[in-house]
């Protein structure tokens, strides 16, 4: 379990990285004014770096030098003899005197008129994705810039904060129900208390990337209508999600959540990300919904991990998205709730680990058995996991899936239970090839307008049969991996001692496997016999009647060997067959028995190979009986549990 660091320890890395930035004033020249790369439009004015920004007067425009800077009080000398900008001053200088730390009211007052100005000039600054300007940036620049009070709200109550505040340093930030405009920037921010931003609005995109929340940070309720990405930033406090609705993309990959993580009842209407992302509290996903691709791979959930009610919907069908929702190496270290969720797109936890309690108890599972095939492969159960409520059904999802501590499943009459792995064996059939990846077949090309001509037809049927050669492949593969699923829970089963539920996907293993072109003719040959004397095992009364069902045929077929030879087709002669066949159900009689005691239905006046032919049918029909009374023998050991 991953160690969250003190306050401490993540300012002093902060402020590390800070000082490596250099933000004194020769230091803002080479900053560019914007997003943090070379700008082509500059600010408002053609300032190409922040230095020149903040030489230019915000209310007249007006270019001042060093001196005039100086003079009115705005740059300040470091002890080393450097200038530094007022909103640039660090706290400490870097031999740990007192720098803004040790200011007195006047000039706190004076740094927050000189914020509230650059503020105050803001205006919407036309931006494309990540923040990139796309015309002159009339943002507030207050990248790098250490504010004893947080940024303030522009005057008018309609209008929105348009500032870009990379690798500022900020002190609490009561932001509720607050408006920001397109391309608001707060990467590598630190917040030095809590962070509240309920019931704000971010009208574009929103970029946390990299920022330090040291103490809580909530966002209730708050809106997002761009991408909003918060990679990479570190939550040492409580975090808190509920409700708010995110439009766009929303990125949360290498995110570290110290305290609880909160997302309950959010909406993701966009691709969301958590990739590789740690929760060292209780993480709550409960009734969020998750609109497009949603992904949580690798990383871990230390503590609880909920996601009960969660709905895993799929876009739009005109979005060109692809739906899914994927846990593929995450692992859970605590409880993992999925109770009640609903999973409308592809699902993938494989490789996931379960170190605790699992749950997914009531979940909707997909409609496509392509989005539940395999959903399992890899993923590693170490205690109980529920499937309550959930359905005897998607056998496939299990493919690869390891049971260590145990398996929870539906009650399902043995005739229902088959009823629905017919259904799933027929759906393994008839499903089309996967859309995309290895072997995905394409649909035929419409021929060109007007009559056909020759190339047109060859080139539809070359597309016709390679579509049908693909879609064959995929029904290979998907009857494969209902094979190898019902395998794991017969294991599992077993595992439980649960004898009727292990017969049951026993049997239904063998079926996905004898439909399987791969298997051997004499094996589907085999099985088939196997399910129709025996149901593989399960039957008590089949074995028996095949038994009784050989005497007849068998005499038949002495009687009609032995009448085509010599001819005799009267009924006494029938009836001495009958008499030798049901003398024949026990083992071996037909070698033990000398010329003497055998009929002379068997002896074919003296012909050597006709007697030896109807000793071996013979034969053939002790073994077929000795099968069919073990199979008997064994039906009934497993029913009543005898050892």
């Amino acid at each position: 379990m991953p160690v969250a660091e003190s306050k401490d320890a993540l300012q002093a890395k902060w402020w590390n990285g800070w000082w490596a930035q250099d933000f004194s004033w020769a230091g803002l020249a080479d900053k560019p004014v914007g997003q943090g790369v070379i700008t082509i439009h500059g600010g408002r004015h053609g300032e190409q770096d922040l230095q020149a920004y903040w030489r230019r007067d915000p209310v007249s425009g007006t270019l001042r030098d060093e001196a005039m800077l100086e003079a009115a009080g705005e740059l300040l000398r470091a002890p080393d003899g450097k200038f530094w900008h007022l909103a640039h001053v660090p706290l400490n200088w870097r031999d740990g005197s007192p720098a803004k730390a040790g200011w007195d009211a006047d000039r706190v007052a004076m740094l927050g008129g000189l914020v509230a100005a650059r503020v105050a000039a803001g205006c919407a600054t036309t931006v494309g994705k990540l923040g990139h300007e796309r015309g002159p940036d009339g943002r507030a620049q207050l990248a790098g810039a250490v504010l004893l009070a947080p940024p303030p709200h522009p005057p008018a109550t309609d209008s929105a904060l348009h500032v870009v505040a990379d690798w500022a340093w900020l002190p609490a930030w009561h932001a509720r129900g607050a408006s920001f405009g397109p391309g608001f920037l707060c990467r590598n921010v630190f917040f030095s208390e809590y962070a509240r931003f309920d019931g704000a609005t971010f009208s574009g995109d929103a970029n946390f990337d990299s920022a330090t929340f040291s103490g809580y940070a909530r966002f209730v309720s708050a809106t997002f209508s761009g991408d909003a990405s918060f990679d990479g930033a570190i939550f040492s406090g409580y975090a808190r999600f509920n409700s708010a609705t995110f439009s766009g993309y929303a990125s949360f990959d290498s995110a570290t959540f110290s305290g609880y993580a909160i997302f309950v009842s959010a909406t993701f209407s966009g691709y969301a990300r958590f990739d590789i992302a740690t929760f060292s509290g209780i993480a709550r996903f409960d009734g969020a919904t998750f609109s497009r691709n949603t992904r949580f791979q690798n990383g871990e959930f230390a503590a609880t991990a909920s996601f009960q009610s969660a709905k895993f919907l799929p876009a739009a069908a005109s979005s060109r998205w692809r739906n899914g929702v994927s846990f593929r190496g995450r692992r859970f270290n605590a409880e993992a709730k999925f109770d009640r969720a609903t999973f409308s797109v592809a699902m993938d936890f494989s490789a996931a680990v379960f170190a605790r309690l699992t749950s997914f108890a009531h979940i909707i599972w997909p409609d496509d058995a392509r989005h539940w095939h395999r959903a399992f492969d890899q993923a590693v159960f170490e205690d109980v996991v529920s499937f309550q409520g959930a359905g005897f059904r998607c056998f496939a999802a299990f493919d690869g899936a390891t049971f260590e501590g145990g398996l929870q499943l539906d009650e399902m009459e043995e005739t229902a239970a088959a009823a629905r792995f017919t259904r799933e064996l027929r759906a393994a059939i008839d499903l089309p090839a996967e859309e995309t990846g290895p072997g995905a077949a394409s649909a035929p090309a419409p021929l060109r307008g007007g009559w056909p001509g020759f190339q047109d037809i060859v080139q539809r049927d070359i597309a016709l049969a390679e579509t049908e050669a693909a879609r064959e492949r995929a029904a290979q593969i998907r009857l494969k991996q209902l094979e190898r699923g019902c395998r794991v829970l017969k294991q599992a089963m077993d595992k439980a001692s649960d004898k009727t539920r292990e017969q049951m996907f026993f049997a239904s293993e063998l079926i996905a496997r004898r439909k399987q072109t791969a298997t051997p003719p004499w094996e589907r040959a085999f099985s088939w016999l196997y399910e129709k004397t025996a149901d593989y095992g399960r039957s008590i009364a089949r074995p028996l009647v095949a038994l009784l069902a050989s005497i007849p045929v068998f005499a038949l077929l002495y009687w009609g060997i032995s009448g085509g030879l010599s001819g005799n087709w009267a009924w006494p002669a029938f009836w001495e067959a009958m008499n030798f066949s049901a003398r024949r159900v026990l083992p071996f009689g037909a070698w033990e028995a000398t010329e003497a005691q055998l009929p002379k239905l068997l002896l074919g006046d003296g012909n050597t190979l006709f007697t030896v032919v109807m000793r071996a049918l013979a034969t053939l029909q002790s073994i077929f009986a000795l099968a069919m009374a073990f199979l008997a023998g064994l039906a009934l050991r497993r029913r009543f549990q005898i050892t």
